[in-house]
């Protein structure tokens, strides 16, 4: 495999595995989020903190996923553009209603969303990448790789 090639590789993977822990953070918001909903109460703004503070978790994995991806520039194009704004965090603590959670839990939904998608393009790529420089040859990298979310 050229040596560029390689390059590449082992920046889409550092890439990849950022990306996974994104993933990781934002299911745990989400989860909140769902506790929030329906048993939020009195610990309301507790868990709201909770939440937040994973949705910034998962969009500082995914600035360090954006590093690696401009390392390889051709495929910078898959980064995901997430909303890092503290006003919804604002609304959701100071006018804590069920509208203002559904708001944050749809928000959290759609950045998995589009971190699954960057993950499933990064895949693409690199097997493509693979493909053209190891021929016939083929590698399992391990578990991760045939993950389903």
């Amino acid at each position: 495999m050229a040596r560029e090639a390689l390059e590449v590789e082992r920046l889409l993977i550092s890439a990849r595995r950022h990306f996974e822990r994104a993933l990781y953070y934002l299911g745990q918001a989400e989860t909140k989020s769902l506790v929030d909903m329906f048993l939020g109460g009195l610990f309301s703004a507790i868990i709201d903190i909770m939440e937040y503070d994973d949705y910034k978790k998962a969009l500082r994995e995914i600035d360090y996923a954006k590093y690696y991806l401009k390392q390889a520039e051709k495929y910078s194009s898959i980064i995901p553009e997430l909303d890092d704004s503290n006003l919804w965090f604002i609304t959701d603590v100071a006018f804590d209603s069920l509208f203002a959670d559904l708001l944050r839990h749809f928000k959290i939904m759609e950045a998995k969303r589009q971190v699954e998608n960057a993950i499933r393009e990064i895949d693409e790529i690199l097997y493509r990448l693979r493909s053209k420089y190891r021929g016939s040859e083929t590698e399992v990298m391990g578990e991760e790789d045939t993950a389903v979310y």
